[in-house]
């Protein structure tokens, strides 16, 4: 089991929002293993999560987020990770930027870009991935900010 010990710094004043609004915010979570079963071959975790949300209406929503592991084996040998991941939403929720990469002991791995687009709003999504090249579409899709601001 991983322990969050969190610590929420809120980079902008807090203030009453009416629903459907999204406050701009930073929370950073120190993590560590707590315990784990002998079979696991896991003697330790210890790591950092770090959120970042920024944007508005006008601008778009943009959501950061990054997090650092280091996991330590009963042989003493550690492995560090680090994924990365970025995201913009147009206000509107028309237009939707991703990124994600994901580090081993500061090797990079894999990693995903691309962007998604929804024309109309009965029209399904249209995604193109830039890395790894590929295109499709979904459609019954909402970004994410448009889902979390959306009405029951």
């Amino acid at each position: 089991m991983v322990a969050f010990g969190g610590a929420c710094a809120l980079a902008y004043q807090a203030q009453a929002f009416p629903a459907g609004k999204l406050a701009p915010h930073r929370a950073i979570y120190e993590m560590t293993l707590e315990e784990a079963r002998s079979a696991s071959g896991i003697t330790g975790i210890d790591g950092r999560m770090v959120f970042e949300f920024t944007g508005s209406a006008c601008d778009g929503y943009s959501l950061n987020m990054r997090m650092v592991t280091q996991m330590t084996d009963s042989q003493g040998q550690t492995n560090l990770t680090d994924l990365r991941s970025s995201t913009w939403e147009q206000g509107d929720g028309k237009k939707f930027r991703f990124q994600s990469a994901q580090y081993l002991n500061e090797k990079l791995g894999d990693v995903t870009m691309g962007r998604a687009v929804r024309a109309a709003p009965q029209e399904a999504v249209k995604v193109k991935l830039s890395q790894p090249a590929r295109r499709s579409s979904i459609s019954q899709a909402a970004f994410s900010f448009r889902h979390s601001t959306a009405s029951p």
